[in-house]
């Protein structure tokens, strides 16, 4: 048994793994269950997923070789062989399998290298907000990864320009301020 979110730090073994099913049982078939492993690499080593000539973000000959199929399925394989060391023999138990690398993330997120949670703004930016008035930030790595980080950042970004927007009933949102007109 393992926790919706786990994180395996043994020694050569590093991979976090998320059990979708564990919240959301209708997500899987009856005795089935959804995991996602998942290992952060550092920008040098996500680099060296790529083609030497970066051709944009559609890269389709790169990612239907047969080296960079290789790689991919060769690097899902030690994940799954970090996972067994919480959960033995689970290679066995898999129905389905897709593999993803930091090309999946740049194709279909437009990432730059593939980075899941997007540009660092370390002391730049706090929540929403920006230092131009009425200029709001939200999307992917804004305050966090993942889908809920991005409709919370959409969240914020919407209560940032219109206070009070989320809080009010559905029918009289049309009514709320905008964001150059005063609050009465």
């Amino acid at each position: 048994d393992i926790k919706p979110a786990t994180h395996a730090h043994l020694p050569g073994a590093h991979v976090g793994i998320a059990a979708m099913s564990l919240v959301d049982p209708s997500a899987a078939p009856d005795g089935h269950a959804i995991l996602n492993l998942i290992r952060l690499v550092p920008y040098a080593e996500a680099r060296q997923w790529f083609p030497p000539e970066d051709g944009g973000n559609d890269w389709k000959a790169w990612r239907r070789s047969d080296e960079y199929e290789r790689r991919k399925q060769e690097f899902g394989d030690r994940m799954i062989a970090a996972a067994e060391k919480i959960l033995p023999d689970l290679r066995e138990h898999i129905v389905y399998r897709t593999d993803a690398s930091p090309v999946t993330y740049a194709r279909y997120d437009w990432a730059s290298a593939g980075a899941i949670y997007g540009v660092s703004r370390a002391g730049r930016l706090k929540g929403s907000k920006s230092p131009v008035r009425n200029l709001v930030v939200a999307g992917g790595g804004n305050v966090g990864a993942g889908v809920e980080a991005v409709v919370i950042s959409g969240a914020d970004a919407a209560e940032a320009l219109v206070p009070g927007l989320l809080a009010s009933p559905p029918g009289e949102r049309a009514t709320q301020a905008g964001p150059t007109q005063a609050a009465a």
